[in-house]
């Protein structure tokens, strides 16, 4: 885990600022690697995050939310994960998961990865988004491997919901790849795209890949 903080357990953190540049493994973001059940409030970075081979849970704040409370946050700092070999790579949170929630946040920086890549979240599993937004480019290995990349969340599964949000950067990968989300097995509402979406085959202008509910 790394970032300002490596962990954090049952932490409230507030009005922070965050620059510069972080480089690191799995479970890395300027904030925090991993952050649970915390409290994270006005907290803003513009550090660019790089990652080497292999390496997951890749974020431009966070790393990884679990059964975590973010609000009023950004980053507007790109996150360079590797395009041949990592996961949940997201412009403010790589992966959330376990009912955590997301507000009034956002994501700027330009994001690169291999599997489940978004402009605000890689990967989403079990959680609530609502009034947020991403604006960067968002791509991932376009040769035959890039899978789960959309202009707001890469992957969007059955546990999470996501409302009143929106994503305007380019999206590119090869499968599953849309300018809001790659794939969809969650809740999305009142949500839109202005992005545009390439790749090679389940391309969508809005989502790549859908199993459950839009409107």
């Amino acid at each position: 885990n790394i970032g300002v903080f490596s962990s954090l357990q049952s932490a409230i953190i507030k009005n922070l600022r965050i620059a510069g540049s972080i480089t690191g493994g799995s479970n890395t973001g300027p904030l925090t690697g991993y952050a649970n059940s915390s409290t994270i409030s006005n907290v803003r970075s513009n550090a660019t995050v790089q990652s080497g081979n292999n390496r997951n849970y890749i974020g431009g704040l966070i790393g990884e939310a679990d059964s975590s409370t973010i609000t009023n946050s950004s980053a507007s700092g790109d996150v360079l994960a590797d395009k041949n070999s990592s996961e949940y790579v997201g412009g403010l949170i790589g992966y959330l998961d376990d009912d955590s929630e997301v507000s009034y946040s956002n994501a700027s920086g330009n994001v690169e990865g291999q599997y489940s890549v978004g402009g605000f979240i890689g990967e989403g599993s079990s959680g609530t988004v609502l009034y947020s937004y991403a604006t960067g480019n968002v791509s991932s290995d376009t040769g035959g491997d890039g899978s789960g990349t959309g202009g707001f969340i890469g992957r969007n599964t059955d546990g999470t919901t996501i409302s009143e949000s929106y994503a305007t950067g380019n999206v590119e990968g090869y499968t599953r790849v849309g300018g809001f989300a790659g794939a969809n097995g969650g809740n999305i509402e009142n949500a839109y795209a202005r992005g545009s979406a390439t790749g090679h085959d389940n391309v969508g202008g809005f989502a790549g890949r859908c199993g459950s509910d839009i409107s």
